[in-house]
């Protein structure tokens, strides 16, 4: 399931299956940069669905996985600094342990 999709706008970099979710929330990460975060069914934890990449930013899939392997290893290097410990960087974390294989 992991794995970049392609449309005429967008780039979308799916982490984990939609079918396993009850709720959606998108949120603005950066330029050119949205992250879809879904509570998993029968719990309350959120996890990270996916990520959608604007094409007038990222012309290539190259520029996509480039762009995620940074985020999410930026994302745990910070786990090492237990103050900075936070939900989002738990998901992102999560995130690339299931991804980590594609990249």
């Amino acid at each position: 399931m992991p794995g970049i999709e392609e449309d005429k706008t967008n780039w979308r970099y799916c982490v984990r299956d939609p079918a396993g979710f009850d709720r959606f929330r998108v949120k603005e990460l950066g330029e050119g940069v949205k992250i879809t975060v879904g509570r998993i069914r029968d719990c309350q934890r959120w996890e990270i669905q996916n990520y959608v990449f604007e094409k007038d930013a990222f012309g290539t899939k190259e520029e996509v996985r480039s762009w995620v392997e940074g985020h999410l290893k930026g994302a745990i290097r910070t786990i090492l600094d237990f103050k900075s410990f936070d939900e989002y960087r738990r998901q992102a974390y999560s995130a690339y342990l299931v991804i980590s294989h594609v990249i």
